[in-house]
């Protein structure tokens, strides 16, 4: 099915300056002091950004049109979505147990019962390996789970009842190197208040405190230097995890009770993040120690997922209007596009050619933003 984006909003980041961010601050009074801009992308980046085999041009805002593709039979309540490195579009599928896998070549859809019942399939990642990491938040475990066999490896979570959300493996799906260490799968225990560490050789799972009591830990993001970025959605903070010595440090946003639900990196090192109870934006950048916050246009929108692309370009859900945002740091601005009714996406990825990924979680659907 073939829809235009039916509500598509620009507005320009000084406008938001002036007047529909007050709440959350001044854009640029909110980076390192008055006056502050984002810091712009080093030279260095942008020439390896440029050098990309084949790298397409950064598409037009105005280009991008929804396309959906439903699921063949209703009940799935897909969670979580991640591309692999063969093009295939994964997702959990929570309520029928499962994980799916669609080709955009044929437009089919393939699924597989997760051996364990009732495990509640949740984050998922898939690796370059083309492992499939899945997050089984009722069941207390970690599968994985190889296509070629089809067949699931599950494994337990020491701490009992941990509540194990947001998985991320290699650098698959990133548009930076990553040099990350030791094969296995790194994933947030929302209710045991850890970061876990699975692995995949010896099937052991380390796990590393967070500070914050009760923090809600969500989102997870490898950052450029090899370490990991987590949101504290209770916490109202976000983190990260030295992965070579197990330490954690923690900072916390100007704007109070904001919900940090997810974080994404971008190439140049800075975090960004959903405040999903603030209804903003938000980018801390660690070589700086400065913030930067901007309320989108439409208000109060529970941003939720976020990404950024190959072009630097972040991608976020507004949950509650059900829409996809778009924030350009090159030009400051602002665009959102409407999605079809309930849609409901919790994740978003997006690929070589600049197509955003969700899987519609209230609509059984796989959706796609496309140039």
């Amino acid at each position: 099915m073939n829809r235009t984006a039916g509500l598509v909003i620009t507005c320009s980041w000084l406008a938001l300056c002036a007047a529909a961010c007050t709440d959350v601050g001044s854009p640029r009074s909110a980076i390192n002091g008055a006056g502050s801009e984002l810091r712009p992308e080093t030279a260095g980046v942008a020439a390896r950004r440029a050098a990309q085999d084949d790298a397409p041009s950064k598409p037009d805002p105005a280009s991008y049109r929804v396309q959906e593709y439903p699921m063949p039979s209703p009940g799935k309540g897909p969670h979580d979505i991640w591309i692999g490195p063969d093009g295939l579009v994964w997702t959990s599928e929570q309520a029928s147990n499962q994980v799916g896998a669609f080709d955009p070549a044929t437009g089919n859809f393939r699924f597989w019962d997760v051996p364990t019942s009732h495990s509640g399939p949740h984050g998922l990642m898939v690796d370059n390996q083309n492992r499939l990491w899945l997050t089984e938040i009722d069941a207390n475990r970690i599968a994985r789970f190889d296509p070629v066999e089809g067949s699931f490896v599950e494994f337990s979570i020491p701490t009992a009842r941990s509540g194990p959300h947001t998985p991320i493996a290699d650098g698959n799906g990133l548009w930076f190197a990553v040099p990350v260490g030791p094969d296995g799968v790194w994933f947030t225990e929302q209710s045991g208040n850890q970061i876990g560490f699975l692995d995949a050789v010896s099937g052991q799972v380390r796990e590393y405190q967070v500070p914050t009591r009760g923090a809600g830990l969500y989102g997870l993001s490898w950052a450029p230097d090899g370490s990991l970025w987590f949101a504290e959605l209770q916490g109202n903070r976000i983190g990260r995890l030295d992965v070579a010595d197990g330490t954690i440090a923690e900072y916390e946003p100007p704007t109070p009770r904001q919900g940090a639900r997810r974080v994404a990196a971008d190439s140049e090192g800075r975090i960004w993040f959903t405040a999903f109870t603030g209804g903003y934006l938000g980018m801390f950048d660690p070589a700086s120690g400065s913030w930067w916050e901007a309320a989108p246009p439409t208000r109060a929108s529970q941003p939720y997922a976020i990404a950024v692309d190959r072009w630097g370009v972040v991608w976020f859900s507004e949950f509650q209007p059900h829409q996809l945002g778009r924030f350009d740091p090159e030009t400051g601005e602002f665009r959102e596009y409407a999605l079809p009714s309930g849609a409901g996406c919790r994740t978003i990825v997006t690929d070589a050619g600049g197509t955003v990924w969700c899987a519609a979680s209230g609509r059984d659907s796989v959706i796609a933003l496309r140039p």
